[in-house]
């Protein structure tokens, strides 16, 4: 009795990694054939679709100083550029929506000077700072600097073949430009 029990346990056995087995080969064969291509797709286009998809998603980091001499007037020095693969998550860029005077705006363009995308960044030579006072409160003070380092990261459109950067001298946003960099 006992040999026929343990011989039935063995044959069940089997069956079930038999089934495994099966279920597995099903997989491996129905996942190799998507990544071939179906047959109105040919293998090529496929991968033109995945490299355009990942050239699109881009981040350029921008590291550049800025100065102010005597006269007011604005000079910015690119420090270093790198382009890397990815995409900025929602909300985690410090720009604002509106610029006022000293702000600088930061615009991609194409080939053909036309504007793709503008982000505004706050004055980076105008820093508030807080600090504890003579009474133990916290207060704040605005301190103008007339050189400092700023970074920028922003997510890269497919077209971008220059960024500009402007100051904005009239709240009417007109604008003086103060460097272009060349992004290939």
């Amino acid at each position: 009795m006992k040999a026929s029990m343990s011989n039935s346990i063995f044959i069940n056995m089997n069956k079930i990694y038999l089934f495994i087995l099966t279920g597995y080969l099903f997989l491996l064969t129905s996942c190799a054939s998507k990544l071939k291509g179906d047959s109105n797709t040919p293998q090529n286009e496929l991968k033109q679709t995945i490299n355009t998809t990942i050239s699109n998603n881009k981040i350029i980091f921008l590291n550049y100083s800025i100065s102010k001499n005597d006269n007011g007037n604005k000079k910015i020095e690119l420090i270093s550029k790198i382009i890397a693969e990815g995409k900025i998550k929602k909300n985690s860029n410090k720009f604002i929506s509106e610029g006022n005077t000293g702000d600088l705006q930061c615009i991609q363009m194409d080939d053909s000077n036309t504007p793709l995308k503008s982000v505004i960044l706050k004055n980076p030579l105008s820093k508030i700072i807080e600090y504890v006072n003579e009474s133990k409160a916290l207060e704040k003070r605005k301190i103008e600097t007339n050189e400092t380092p700023f970074s920028l990261r922003i997510q890269l459109e497919p077209k971008t073949k220059f960024i500009v950067i402007n100051e904005i001298v009239e709240p009417n946003n007109k604008t003086n430009h103060l460097i272009t960099t060349k992004i290939y």
